[in-house]
């Protein structure tokens, strides 16, 4: 059975169009990089398990809060890994001299940035494998810092997973238990609605909980199956209930003897989506306060979409708490 190591010592010894080819032929999409992204060093070539890194800009961080961040991230960051990180950013470099030095000191094998980048001919000279899209001597500090480590990050339509493929390349071998093998199965499918469900429109990431249904030793009745998704917003948007429906359907649809309404979905700022409930008692109990998050998130759209033509895209964040008398018969407009 092959370890990490190995699996990374033998994709280094392959043509990177072969490995594109075998994963196209597998039936996968969407797994290449934007050719913006270019190496710092001709002829570079790594492989190796990924981590990835996402975070945001905002001008009102100050010095000490971002330099705190980034040291923070640079000591979690794990050996014999790459970087891959997306900073939903376009001015400032996400990499530099000292950053580079210590990465390497550190066995980390490279770093990727769908952003800059800065003093690449120090970087250069220590032999540090970076891929970046622009050059700019413009810092991190007091305007960026990373929000989530170890999480999925889209980098244009390419969905980047911490132990993406690792599901299938472990635990395979001749004596691996039913038992193993069903929860292989098991995250192997959470893992590809998590990356279908994070390739849709304003959703930057997704994790998916599964209970598959299991019948009781002596019993006639079977648990049913249900399932739990958390969501990654992009910005400050928010899902329709139309896409919140239409997400309850492609999970139920993958998993047997799943129904939309027993699937849960809240997003990451805790807000729940769907109940999951699964009974008509829950839902009608569930309507008030549905109706109310409906009203709430809909203030509050209105209200970033109507001062962010005056401050500037996502510089806006607006909370709404709605006390409504719902025992009103009449409604004035």
């Amino acid at each position: 059975m092959l370890d990490k190591k190995n699996i990374s010592d033998r994709l280094l010894k392959c043509f990177s169009s072969v490995v594109h080819d075998i994963m196209r032929d597998k039936g996968l999409t969407n797994f290449v990089l934007d050719p913006s992204i270019k190496s710092n060093l001709q002829q570079n070539k790594i492989a190796g398990e990924i981590f990835t890194i996402n975070g945001n800009s905002n001008p009102s961080y100050n010095s000490h809060e971002t330099l705190l961040a980034w040291t923070g991230l640079l000591s979690k960051s794990p050996s014999d890994t790459i970087l891959v990180c997306q900073p939903n950013d376009n001015k400032v470099a996400l990499m530099g001299e000292l950053s580079a030095e210590y990465l390497q000191m550190k066995g980390v094998l490279g770093y990727i940035v769908d952003g800059g980048c800065r003093e690449l001919e120090f970087i250069n000279q220590i032999r540090f494998p970076v891929w970046s899209k622009f050059f700019t001597p413009r810092d991190i500090v007091g305007y960026w810092k990373p929000t989530e480590m170890g999480e999925p990050i889209k980098i244009g339509d390419v969905i980047i997973s911490v132990n993406n493929y690792e599901i299938f390349d472990s635990n395979q071998g001749i004596g691996t238990t039913n038992f193993v093998q069903n929860v292989n199965l098991l995250r192997a499918l959470e893992g590809e609605l998590a990356r279908t469900i994070g390739a849709m429109k304003n959703v930057r990431g997704a994790r998916v909980h599964l209970v598959m249904p299991r019948r009781e030793l002596f019993s006639r009745e079977r648990q049913k199956a249900s399932a739990s998704v958390v969501l990654q917003v992009q910005g400050s948007g928010r899902l329709g209930k139309e896409q919140v429906q239409a997400i309850q359907h492609l999970v139920a649809a993958a998993v047997p003897e799943m129904n939309p309404d027993k699937i849960s979905i809240l997003d990451d700022r805790g807000q729940l989506l769907a109940r999951g409930q699964g009974d008509s008692t829950a839902t009608a109990a569930g309507s008030v306060a549905e109706m109310r998050t409906a009203f709430e998130n809909r203030m509050r759209q209105a209200i970033i979409e109507l001062l962010e033509r005056t401050v500037g895209l996502n510089r806006v964040r607006a909370e709404i708490t709605a006390d409504i008398d719902y025992d009103l018969s009449l409604i004035h407009i």
